[in-house]
């Protein structure tokens, strides 16, 4: 990831790449990111991601970049945009690949995120 990119760009290209790694095992990757893991371990697989992905939200927030919210809650809006592209292309509702779609779920994802 470049680091001389903005937050917003790096959460961008965060989601491009995570949707391409995706789309190659489709049921692992909407196990990580879509079961309730807390059923079964009492606590949530993808908070995990959620971490990193607040540190990236904060510094965009501290530039004026992102929605004045909580950087876990923005977090966790961002991992639902992208969770919701892999449970629809695992399940079938989503005929195209990821690959071919995750230009625009990845600028959903941030546009969720970015402060209008």
């Amino acid at each position: 990831m470049p680091q001389q990119a903005g937050p917003l760009e790096r959460l961008e290209l965060a989601g491009l790449v995570l949707l391409q790694i995706a789309e190659e095992d489709l049921e692992r990757a909407r196990f990580v990111l879509c079961v309730d893991h807390a059923a079964y371990l009492d606590e949530r697989t993808p908070g995990g991601l959620v971490a990193p992905l607040a540190l990236l939200i904060a510094g965009a927030t501290a530039r004026g970049e992102a929605k004045p919210l909580p950087a876990e809650l923005l977090a966790r809006l961002w991992l639902g945009v992208v969770a919701a592209a892999v449970d629809a292309r695992a399940s079938g509702r989503l005929t195209r690949p990821l690959p071919a779609v995750a230009e625009a779920v990845a600028r959903a994802a941030v546009d969720a995120v970015r402060r209008s």
